[in-house]
């Protein structure tokens, strides 16, 4: 329906039908709005998609997930829209399966890696911080640690990203949680001994990192 001048309504002409949203035969989609943000016959933008290059809806991606993977129909767009929205709300990581994806906040923020976090990170039971807790490097850290000690066998963490997208900050993290837990597990089976040997091996590997 459409609303004349006198404040009454009409019906919608075809002229503002196809104005709001028109698909034509070569599968072009083309929306079209005013400055006023009002849908009509008088068009301030008008921008044409291929079909190909749209993507589906979903009203799962508009929630706030923890786990990119729990949102019905992921794509890059609604993945990028959700790190937007966990990013503005102070979250900067989030888990997507297995992947922990971070973004750079470019700024120091309050307790994300204090020695209080740190140390019950360190102290949690196996499994307990990749699972059920916010997603954060140490949750990644945690399962290396923890498949580690539970296989006997080499773990390997690989931090990607581009220039300045913060790979040598999260490697920090990595090694800090390494050195506080495998303190903790050695100091709990009594083998105190070892501990300055393992703080001192973790620190020399930071060059190579």
């Amino acid at each position: 329906r459409a609303t004349r001048e006198d404040g009454g309504l009409g019906e919608e002409s075809e002229e503002e039908e196809e104005t709001k949203h028109t698909a034509d035969a070569d599968n072009e989609f083309t929306t079209s709005s005013s400055e006023d943000g009002d849908l009509g016959p008088v068009s301030a933008f008008v921008e044409t998609f291929p079909v190909e290059e749209t993507f589906p809806f979903d009203p799962t991606q508009l929630e706030d997930w923890a786990d990119a993977a729990d949102m019905n129909n992921l794509h890059e767009p609604a993945l990028v829209e959700l790190l937007r929205r966990r990013f503005e709300q102070g979250s900067i990581y989030t888990r997507s399966g297995d992947v922990l994806i971070s973004v750079n906040p470019y700024c120091s923020i309050p307790g994300l890696y204090s020695q209080e976090r740190l140390q019950a990170a360190a102290a949690a039971a196996a499994g307990a911080v990749s699972s059920g807790a916010a997603p954060h490097v140490y949750g990644v850290a945690r399962s290396a640690f923890d498949a580690l000690r539970q296989s006997g066998r080499s773990q390997s963490i690989l931090i990607n990203g581009e220039s300045g997208a913060g790979k040598t900050e999260a490697a920090k993290h990595v090694m800090q949680f390494l050195a506080a837990a495998g303190t903790r597990h050695a100091v709990a089976n009594q083998a105190a001994g070892v501990v300055p040997a393992l703080k001192e091996a973790i620190v020399q590997s930071n060059p190579v990192l």
